[in-house]
């Protein structure tokens, strides 16, 4: 059962620079915890990704199109990687979104605190995780900008469920009602993410030797693979938290609900 909360005025409104300093607050005090929480549930990933390279024929995907068979192929290989995702990345969510709530409450987040309650959480965050996915691609199918306002809607869905405990259901509608109002600069703030992530690549390939644009399934190779997922486990750490510090700016503004209310949820 979801937290009864009786919204109450405040004079301060969503600030996208409080966000960002909060969010960065988090990662510098506890870089060596969430590093490694994300580049350890993102081990999947990498090994999926790096047989691939060793493997190109398991896409269906070869130099000139699909192989002979290929079609069959390629939808395994990628539901493959979307259940990969769901089960470890939206586990990764919840348990960031632990250890920021906790270490703005003053305490100090653990790795296996932060895991524990990711596992805890693992059926309904993947079951919310998968819902919100399959209705974010429903709407980009319908000319890209329904889905992008759904992602706006339910952008703080996993932070809502692992902090308030609501149902399924009730995770949706909450996250609704929260970022209502905000979305503006919520999009902002995505935007800003996705220009980080891609200058974080444009940086950091060259340096390596490697190729800017991503290549195709069949020229993949083991030292892409590896700066690739090294740019993943930092992005993906900014992304996670950032989306914990946005859920925060949330509820202080519109309820002034502070951290400490909020980590009561973990005793």
């Amino acid at each position: 059962m979801g937290w009864a909360v009786t919204t109450i005025d405040t004079a301060e409104d969503f600030r996208i620079g409080r966000v960002v300093s909060r969010l960065f607050n988090v990662l510098f005090a506890n870089w060596t915890i969430f590093l490694s929480l994300t580049a350890f549930l993102t081990i999947p990933t990498l090994l999926f990704t790096a047989y691939t390279a060793l493997n190109p024929a398991s896409t269906g995907m070869g130099a000139n199109g699909f192989l002979p068979g290929g079609v069959l192929r390629f939808f395994e290989h990628s539901a493959l990687a979307l259940l990969i995702y769901f089960v470890f990345g939206y586990t990764l969510q919840a348990a960031l979104t632990q250890g920021t709530v906790l270490y703005l409450n003053g305490e100090r987040p653990s790795f296996g605190g932060c895991l524990a309650t990711g596992v805890k959480a693992f059926v309904p965050i993947v079951i919310i995780g998968s819902l919100s996915f399959l209705g974010m691609m429903l709407g980009a199918m319908l000319l890209i900008i329904p889905g992008l306002i759904l992602l706006l809607m339910w952008c703080v869905v996993i932070p809502v469920r692992i902090v308030e405990q609501t149902r399924i259901g009730e995770s949706f509608g909450r996250s609704r009602a929260l970022t209502k109002g905000h979305r503006g600069k919520i999009f902002l703030l995505m935007l800003m993410f996705f220009l980080l992530a891609v200058v974080l690549g444009l940086v950091t390939r060259p340096v390596m030797g490697l190729s800017i644009i991503a290549p195709k399934p069949n020229e993949l190779n083991i030292p892409y693979v590896l700066v690739t997922w090294a740019e993943n486990v930092l992005t993906t750490s900014l992304l996670t938290i950032g989306i914990a510090s946005i859920y925060y700016e949330l509820r202080l503004v519109k309820e002034g609900i502070g951290a400490q209310q909020m980590a009561a949820a973990f005793d």
